[in-house]
């Protein structure tokens, strides 16, 4: 940080960060619920430059300009990488690359997982930003305005499902267990070819200005209005594809340049896709294969109003804010056909010897799977708007009610596609899916919503005969129809059934409807006054904490089979069961946190009417404390003594009771 003169000043700063963990357990949601032994390591390099320059051109004029590089490199690793399982079993159709080779994942109804993850992610991100930032103070007016240049090199790979996936569920044994013993399992998937492995290219350009009108002393006025355009991701080598599957029977699509010609990776495996394809020339899309939205508009607005008893604040203000996709979204067009090959196959429905043994279930044809994207890519935005009213109780203290509510449209959400029609879900001549040649295969849409409301109640008591306060009540309430692009601790996040996602309105995985957090720092006045060493010693000691109570966050009851037989993907069900009676009336215990018996299994062909999030999980309690002080070494250097104390009065905290192995029977 260096000072050149009146006018320039320039800050730089260089850093790096390595970290290096070991994760024994696994990568499930909970990852208690898998076995050791099929952990992985953890590696993240991080190199960090930054630069800014500021000029002050005259008292009204002042500008920034910042630099900023960034590289990441690392991911998750194998502790099992290259240890050729297949080959010593006889394990047909996983990939035999010695960089994704391992131990398969293994689901058994009413177990824990066995085996390692499905997927293993690592990347190299190398990303470049430029700002410029321009204030101009005219009268009562303070204008701001700039822009905003960014550049991202994402290079991922994930070979998902490389090492197969088997789920046993009781089928021919009636129980799951004796399925795996037997080696019989119900459904079998993998990725023989590939790596999910993308050379993302991306560039942004944003604009902004901003007007700070002081309308008198007492009321200010903020009216600001961004541009941003964010270019699609595309691939250097266009290794990316999806399917359309608003042709009738789907449709392909693959990346090229505008005269039509497709990576030479794609020869080899183009013979596999079973359905027609194109190249992305000639669907009219570009190499992104995703809608352009180069239209992309954020006003925004604020008010401060001081009322004449000099005691009351009023503010309020709306913005519109938008989000990009994230980018491990996009990834999924590098998981397709013809640079990624998936493949499902569920076995037959009655026993010995037709059946496909876990040896070999994936040699036999199946059904070529995708992780698909949906070309009408949408902007999502999220609009919010707040009202507050603070108040000065005292010289020293506070209060404010504040209301903020916000409106979520067009957010990324998952959901599956090629599955059997509501019409026909009834085994028969007609239980066909709409591409017949195809699994059912999750797809990314932009059609997602939230709603969230919250009343926040704030005492604030600055420094008091030694005490310093902050307490904040807060009432909310989130809803949506989805809360990740895939599973998290509370829910897979897919819709029972894509042909009713009005059934999908729930509340959100992170709504918690009641919080309330205090924090505290008290000078102790023990020797306060006193002087000398004694002082040194034991005066000016510090106690804090902060105190969080919080209600806990809703999850949702899934079953563990097909019951509608709508030929959804088993390694996430998303079926809901039937609801009899509140299930939140449950003993509250660690053997039985809510009411069981309140879920019924529907009946064959149908969805249960049960909704999304209707169970509420685990509150928090905890107390973090503060012991510190301050000692002089010389005039300008101090030594802090600081002792923190998590969780300090130990009660317990639970997860709530959903993941792998989290099975129950309403019997």
């Amino acid at each position: 940080d260096h000072t050149f003169g009146a006018s320039d000043n320039v800050f730089a700063r260089a850093s790096i960060f390595d970290a290096n963990g070991f994760l024994p357990i696994g990568s499930s949601a909970l990852n208690e619920a898998l076995f050791p032994a099929f952990g992985y390591d953890l590696r993240t390099h991080t190199d960090n430059l930054s630069a800014t320059w500021s000029h002050v051109f005259s008292t009204s004029w002042l500008n920034e300009l910042r630099f900023g590089w960034m590289w990441v490199g690392g991911g998750e690793s194998s502790l099992n990488a290259g240890t050729n399982f297949a080959g010593q079993t006889g394990l047909e159709g996983v990939s035999t690359n010695p960089l994704d080779t391992g131990y398969p994942d293994v689901t058994l109804t009413g177990f824990s997982s066995l085996g390692e993850p499905t997927q293993y992610v690592t990347r190299k991100d190398n990303d470049y930003e430029l700002y410029d930032n321009v204030i101009w103070h005219h009268g009562t007016h303070t204008l701001k305005f700039g822009g905003y240049f960014f550049h991202l090199d994402f290079e991922p790979v994930n070979a998902q499902n490389a090492r197969g996936t088997f789920a046993f569920t009781g089928k021919f044994t009636g129980n799951s267990l004796g399925d795996f013993l037997l080696g019989a399992p119900n459904q079998g998937s993998g990725a023989a070819q590939g790596r999910g492995n993308l050379v993302g290219r991306t560039n942004w350009a944003h604009f902004y200005i901003e007007d700070g009108w002081q309308i008198t002393s007492s009321l200010k006025i903020d009216i600001g209005l961004r541009y941003e355009y964010n270019q699609n991701v595309t691939d250097a080598n266009n290794i990316m594809a999806i399917v359309n599957n608003l042709v009738p029977g789907g449709v392909f699509v693959i990346a090229s340049n505008s005269q039509g010609q497709i990576s030479s990776l794609a020869a080899a495996l183009l013979t596999f896709i079973p359905i027609p394809y194109i190249t992305s020339a000639q669907a009219g899309w570009n190499n992104s294969l995703l809608q352009g939205r180069p239209l992309r508009l954020a006003p925004r607005i604020g008010l401060a109003w001081a009322l004449p008893d000099h005691k009351t604040v009023i503010r309020s203000g709306f913005g519109i804010y938008t989000n990009q996709a994230a980018y491990s979204i996009i990834q999924n067009a590098a998981l397709n056909l013809p640079f990624y090959f998936a493949k499902t196959v569920t076995n037959s429905a009655v026993g010995t010897p037709a059946f496909k043994t876990t040896e070999n279930i994936l040699t036999a044809s199946g059904s070529v799977s995708a992780n698909n994207i949906n070309h009408n890519f949408k902007i999502e935005y999220n609009n919010v708007w707040n009202l507050s009213v603070q108040r000065s109780l005292s010289s020293t203290t506070s209060f404010q009610a504040q209301y903020i509510g916000s409106y979520t449209v067009h957010a990324d959400n998952e959901t599956y596609q090629n599955l059997f029609p509501d019409n026909v879900l009834n085994s028969g001549p007609l239980h066909v899916r709409p591409i017949p040649k195809m699994s059912g295969f999750p797809s990314v849409t932009w059609d997602g919503w939230e709603k969230y409301n919250a009343l926040a109640l704030t005492f604030t008591q600055r420094v008091w005969r030694g005490l310093t306060l902050n307490s904040t009540y807060t009432w909310s309430k989130a809803l949506d129809d989805a809360s990740n692009p895939g599973p998290d601790n509370a829910e897979p996040n897919f819709p029972q059934d894509p042909a009713n996602l009005a059934a999908e309105k729930g509340l959100s995985d992170f709504d918690h409807r009641n919080r309330f957090v205090t924090n505290f720092l008290y000078q102790i006045p023990f020797l306060r006054n006193s002087e000398g060493w004694i002082h040194t010693a034991f005066g000016g000691w510090q106690v804090g904490g902060i105190w969080t109570l919080q209600t806990g966050a809703p999850f949702t009851v899934n079953l563990s089979t097909d019951v509608a037989n709508n030929g959804e993907p088993l390694s996430a069900p998303s079926q809901r069961p039937n609801l009899t009676c509140n299930p939140n009336s449950g003993p509250k215990t660690t053997a039985e946190w809510f009411n069981t018996s309140c879920f019924t299994t529907p009946a064959a062909f149908t969805y249960g009417n049960a909704g999304r999030d209707i169970v509420i999980g685990p509150g928090l309690d905890g107390f973090d404390a503060t012991l510190q002080n301050e000692f002089p070494v010389r005039e300008n250097m101090k030594l802090q003594f600081r002792l923190d104390i998590f969780n300090f009065f130990n009660p317990p905290t639970f997860n709530p009771p959903v993941g792998a192995g989290r099975m129950f029977s309403s019997s």
